[in-house]
């Protein structure tokens, strides 16, 4: 009986010490914010490493690796905005804080830069979308404007390349 007293005591301790050590390799709270930069970006690779993607993502302009930046699969890309986009508002902004101004030569620059953003709305280009393969090679390219939708498929060996614009990307 003292054996299996002894035997449930040492269960009961080994039990307790292991609890401890879980609880305390998951106390998030008592970590430095290096630390917690350090296990994101460990746990943000092993996921990318196994094909994981939990979240949406928005892309900027550059070039993503397929298996190290992006995992390999199924996606919807949509373009969020292109460069045209920023300068069109630029030119719409101008617009109306010149409607404001009175003019010595009777032009009415708010209209005229009005005029200038919509003709640049008309004449827009997308955002570039292309598939790299090995040495930059072009493998496919497409065009969105902005608030368009594409299904793509990303495969290991090749890149994703964004320029002209924003997208969010999001796993099928």
């Amino acid at each position: 009986m003292k054996r299996l007293v002894y035997i449930l005591v040492t269960a009961l301790i080994a039990l307790t010490m292991a609890a401890t050590a879980c609880a305390q390799e998951n106390d998030f709270a008592s970590r430095t914010d290096e630390e917690l930069l350090a296990l994101y970006d460990a746990l943000k690779s092993e996921l990318v490493a196994r094909g994981l993607f939990i979240e949406d993502r928005t892309l900027r302009e550059g070039k993503y690796i397929i298996g190290e930046d992006v995992p390999e699969g199924e996606y919807d890309l949509e373009c969020l905005s292109t460069s045209d986009d920023d300068t069109i508002g630029m030119m719409n902004s101008i617009g109306g804080m010149a409607s404001g101004f009175p003019s010595e030569d009777g032009l009415d620059y708010g209209s005229l830069f009005g005029a200038f953003g919509s003709m640049m709305e008309y004449a827009a280009s997308g955002m570039d979308v292309q598939i790299l393969g090995d040495f930059g090679t072009v493998l496919k390219s497409y065009e969105l404007k902005s608030g368009e939708k594409m299904q793509i498929r990303l495969e290991i060996g090749t890149a994703l390349e964004i320029s002209s614009g924003t997208c969010k990307i999001s796993r099928r």
